[in-house]
């Protein structure tokens, strides 16, 4: 009894769905909202596809496992954020990883600019694959804002699915 899930297949099911598009449209609106609604086009043409697959690869075996108990609106926030930020670090490990790569190799010299400074320069972001204090200022951002996108959309998701409904036969 204790492997089973209290919440329905069907919701289940909805949760995970619910995750995809809502993740979806909370990344890519803004982004349409700022190039213009040609944007949209690739957006669902790749970036719903993809936020799909990724709930259901890696997102589903989660909340079949986080199903198994009733999931409160603070448990929700919790492991919404926590997963968010698991993405997050595991990205930035992975791009810092690259950037070093990249400042081993003699041969390039790159320097990239991630804004406008007090005095209307450009601010260096990162300098031959190497992060500069403003660049993990970025880092750090990006980071809060993504697990906290991950908190709205587990809280939202929670709300939706309702209360666990699935008997032993429902399971």
């Amino acid at each position: 009894m204790a492997n089973q899930r209290i919440y329905s297949r069907k919701q289940w099911v909805r949760a995970v769905n619910l995750s995809a598009l809502f993740g979806w449209a909370i990344s890519t609106l803004p982004l349409v909202m700022l190039t213009g609604p040609a944007t949209l086009i690739y957006g669902v043409i790749f970036g719903l596809p993809i936020a799909f697959l990724c709930c259901w690869v890696i997102g589903a075996p989660i909340l079949n496992r986080l199903m198994r108990h009733e999931i409160t609106l603070g448990r929700a926030a919790f492991w919404g954020g926590l997963i968010a930020l698991l993405f997050s670090l595991l990205w930035t490990a992975v791009e810092r990883y690259r950037g070093w790569q990249a400042s081993l190799d003699p041969s390039r010299s790159t320097n990239f600019s991630g804004g406008t400074g007090f005095n209307g320069g450009f601010v260096v972001t990162e300098f031959n694959g190497i992060l500069t204090t403003y660049g993990w200022l970025m880092v750090v951002q990006s980071t809060l804002v993504f697990t906290a996108v991950g908190v709205f959309v587990a809280v939202l998701v929670r709300s939706l699915i309702g209360k666990p409904s699935a008997g032993p036969e429902e399971s």
